[in-house]
């Protein structure tokens, strides 16, 4: 990919998101800039699959191993891309996630390494009842670069001090 198409797709990508607003300085990106960009890009494809209920494409961006691990807000380990595919399919068939918000998102790359980290906001509709909540959560995803891409190594996410984890919502 070719340094303009990067700046294209970065310039348009943060601004949808309103992660930051539009920078220049992108035009001249190096490898660590390109590698965040990557690292931005799988956050946007994560929160389309999550937002569509795509276990299988979410599942597709954490790496293939029995030890990849995901710690949920609620200190529930889920160890093995298996078992992640599996909490992915049995959240989506219990709710929808109409929306995610991410705020306060910070990227960091050393190497073939990556860290995303912010707060996520989602919008949810349970399937049973209809009825709307909203989970606020902080979250941090471990990244290594692998020979098809960056792939999500470690999730640990947890609560929010002073805000409630789940609230019903109108």
């Amino acid at each position: 990919m070719r340094v303009t198409e990067i700046v294209i797709r970065l310039t348009c990508l943060i601004s949808v998101l309103s992660f930051y607003p539009p920078n220049p300085c992108w035009a001249q990106a190096d490898d660590e800039d390109r590698g965040e960009f990557e690292l931005a890009q799988q956050l946007v494809d994560w929160k389309t699959a999550f937002v569509k209920g795509d276990a299988n494409k979410i599942a597709a961006m954490y790496a293939a191993d029995d030890d990849t691990l995901v710690i949920l807000s609620n200190g529930k380990r889920i160890s093995g891309i298996n078992n992640i595919r599996q909490m992915y399919r049995a959240a989506f068939a219990e709710a929808t996630f109409e929306s995610i918000d991410v705020e306060e998102l910070q990227i960091k790359r050393a190497g073939k390494m990556g860290c995303v980290t912010g707060r996520f906001k989602f919008n949810t509709v349970l399937k049973s009842d209809g009825s709307r909540w909203v989970l606020e959560i902080q979250s941090t995803m471990v990244f290594a670069k692998e020979l098809h891409g960056w792939k999500i190594q470690l999730e640990h996410s947890s609560t929010i001090h002073g805000i409630p984890r789940l609230v019903a919502s109108d």
